[in-house]
C-alpha cells in the first residue's frame, strides 16, 4: 500500500532590509581674497593704521589689528567682507591671497573655515 501525505509547498522567501540613504553633501563653496583684520578691510588699505603706529608689513599690521578686531576674508572682485569662525586657522595667513573651502552662514556672514590655502 502507498500512501501520500500531502504536505505544503516549501516557500522561502527573502526579506531584504533597505540600506539607510548615503546622504551625498554638495561640495563646500570656496571664497578666494585676502586675510584682513576687521579695522582695515573697510577702507581696504592698511596704510593709515602702518603709518600711524610704524609697521612695516600688512601682515604685521593684520597680526596686531586682529587682537582687537578679528580676522576677516576681502573678496576684492565682489567687494565683500567675510567673518572667519576659525581666527586660530586664519592667523598663519595674515596678508596672504587665500583660498577658503567652507559652508557661508548668510545671516551671520560668516564663512565655516573647513580648509585654508595660499591662493595661486
Amino acid at each position: 500500500m502507498c500512501c501520500f501525505a500531502f504536505q505544503a509547498p516549501v516557500v522561502k522567501t527573502f526579506s531584504f532590509v533597505p540600506l539607510p540613504e548615503t546622504k551625498v553633501e554638495a561640495a563646500s563653496p570656496v571664497f578666494t581674497g585676502e586675510i584682513s583684520d576687521g579695522q582695515c578691510a573697510a577702507p581696504g588699505s592698511h596704510d593709515a593704521v602702518m603709518k600711524k603706529f610704524s609697521v612695516n608689513s600688512p601682515a604685521n599690521c593684520v597680526r596686531g589689528c586682529a587682537k582687537k578686531y578679528g580676522l576677516v576674508l576681502v573678496d576684492a572682485s565682489s567687494k565683500t567682507i567675510y567673518k572667519l569662525d576659525n581666527q586660530t586657522k586664519a592667523l598663519d595667513f595674515a596678508g596672504q591671497k587665500v583660498k577658503i573651502t567652507g559652508p557661508l552662514d548668510k545671516p551671520a556672514n560668516t564663512i565655516h573655515v573647513a580648509a585654508i590655502e595660499v591662493a595661486k
